[in-house]
């Protein structure tokens, strides 16, 4: 669990220090906040317990003044029927949402089928953080 908060941590820190000079001209960033996208409870351990690891990595860093100074927001819509389902949350999260980010968006189907709608975006920022031993 501690190594998904710090890996949690690292990346959004890693990504907002990079662009700190651009990133208000970001989807889902403000002055004050960085809107990130998930995916609610999956009823599935494996996406559950990286969201629930994640949420706790928010407040960890909210309540040591968030990123830069910004607090993230985390906006988050339950799945409807499959991958199809977790593709539509992900486009409304990104085109009406307009979050910053994506963040541990499903299962292996869905972060396939979400890959080429990321790319075609380029802005859309993704971090599924499961590693395979196949």
């Amino acid at each position: 669990m501690k190594i998904i908060l710090l890996f949690v941590f690292s990346a959004l820190s890693i990504l907002l220090l990079v662009q700190r000079e651009t990133c208000l001209a970001e989807d889902g960033v403000t002055e004050t906040s960085v809107l990130i996208g998930i995916e609610e409870q999956t009823g599935g351990f494996s996406g559950d317990e990286e969201n629930f690891g994640f949420m706790l990595a928010v407040k960890e860093s909210n309540d040591r003044g968030g990123i830069n100074g910004r607090k993230m927001e985390v906006r988050a819509y339950a799945r409807k029927g499959g991958t199809a389902g977790g593709l539509e949350n992900a486009k409304r999260l990104v085109e009406v949402d307009r979050v910053f980010c994506i963040f541990n968006f499903g299962s292996m189907p869905l972060a396939m089928a979400l890959t080429p709608y990321v790319m075609e975006k380029k802005k859309v920022k993704r971090d599924f953080p499961v590693r395979s031993t196949a």
